[in-house]
C-alpha cells in the first residue's frame, strides 16, 4: 500500500510535465508486484534477466583484481565463484 501511495504521489508531480508517461505507468498492473515479497527477495528480483545478473556479479568478482598472472587463474577464481 505504501508503494502504492508513493506511485500516486509521483504521478501527481509529473503529470504535467509528462501526462502521456504518467498515463501509461499507471495502466501497468503489474508494476509493483515484486512489493508483496519480503525486502530479502526482492533484492534478488532486482534483474529478471539472467545474463545481466550474471554479468553483474562477474564484474563484482573480479573487481578487486586488476590483472591475473595467467588464464588459468581468472578460470580457477570463475570456477570457484560460479561452480561451473
Amino acid at each position: 500500500k505504501a508503494a502504492e501511495l508513493k506511485l500516486n504521489e509521483f504521478a501527481n508531480n509529473w503529470h504535467q510535465t509528462y501526462p502521456k508517461l504518467i498515463k501509461d505507468l499507471l495502466k501497468m498492473p503489474n508494476l509493483l508486484t515484486f512489493m508483496d515479497f519480503l525486502p530479502a527477495i526482492r533484492q534478488s528480483l532486482y534483474s529478471a534477466n539472467l545474463i545481466e545478473n550474471f554479468n553483474k556479479h562477474l564484474k563484482r568478482t573480479t573487481h578487486h583484481k586488476e590483472q591475473f598472472p595467467t588464464e588459468d587463474s581468472l578460470d580457477r577464481l570463475l570456477v570457484f565463484q560460479f561452480n561451473v
